[in-house]
């Protein structure tokens, strides 16, 4: 015999979702939202990113850094790193995208910070007559 299933409230499955998290350990609610975290972020971007591992060559005013891009969008990319920085703070990348391309020079600002490093967001790429 087929069960009747009777429809769920907005109210019940909150209530359901909120007795489960807290049974959960406090390691396994830090996995859990970072994972909701990471979902909801998805869905949230512009452009889809595309995983990679790309080394980058990156300077700020007074330091330059050797890192590995992780995932790259045409508006930013995630660069691995346990370097601190800002969010705002400005930085000049430099990276070739593929063996046979022409390496890529852009200026970028840090936009999101995370354990495992840095969101760059492109501002505007650099003109080849002149550094700035």
């Amino acid at each position: 015999m087929a069960e009747n299933k009777k429809p769920i409230s907005q109210t019940d499955v909150a209530f359901r979702l909120f007795e489960l998290i807290t049974d959960l350990s406090l390691e396994e609610q830090v996995a859990m939202l970072e994972e909701l975290e990471k979902k909801q972020a998805r869905h949230t971007r512009r452009h889809k990113r595309r995983e990679t591992s790309l080394t980058v060559y990156y300077a700020t005013h007074d330091r330059a850094y050797r890192d590995t891009i992780q995932n790259i969008s045409p508006t930013g990319v995630f660069i691995e790193t346990r370097e601190p920085f800002n969010v705002g703070q400005e930085i000049l990348l430099n990276f070739t995208p593929s063996r046979n391309a022409d390496p890529i020079k852009v200026r970028g600002k840090v936009v999101r910070i995370t354990d495992e490093g840095i969101g760059v967001k492109f501002v505007r790429p650099v003109r080849k007559d002149r550094a700035s």
